[in-house]
């Protein structure tokens, strides 16, 4: 579910039951806060953003977990794209050795120089 963050509340805890430090992160949207963690893939978040959260009503309780990584959706880095491409490329190659080769060797030293 696609959020505006209207507020941010960020607050250093300790779990009682473990004694680990934790972020408690709640946001205010359309007039309804959200309970969840804080982390690295939050730390960010800011008012007038609008995030992409999984939501779970829990009594009158409304809390959020980060999505997890669905590996069906797609790339949106260039060199990364490029990366899955060659990959894809060499599995080819090694499943018809007979294919004559996908880049030359300036091509191969022009993409280690991107990186």
């Amino acid at each position: 579910m696609k959020l505006r963050i209207e507020q941010i509340k960020r607050i250093p805890k300790t779990s009682a039951s473990s004694g680990k430090p934790y972020t408690s992160l709640s946001i205010l949207s359309n007039g309804v806060w959200y309970s969840g963690f804080g982390n690295k893939d939050n730390q960010a978040w800011a008012p007038g953003q609008e995030v992409e959260v999984d939501v779970v009503q829990n009594g009158k309780y409304w809390n959020f977990t980060m999505p997890k990584a669905d590996s069906n959706k797609p790339i949106n880095s260039p060199i990364l794209q490029q990366i899955l491409d060659a990959v894809n490329r060499i599995e080819k190659k090694l499943s018809n050795p007979d294919e004559p080769p996908a880049f030359t060797d300036d091509q191969i030293y022009s993409m280690e120089r991107m990186a």
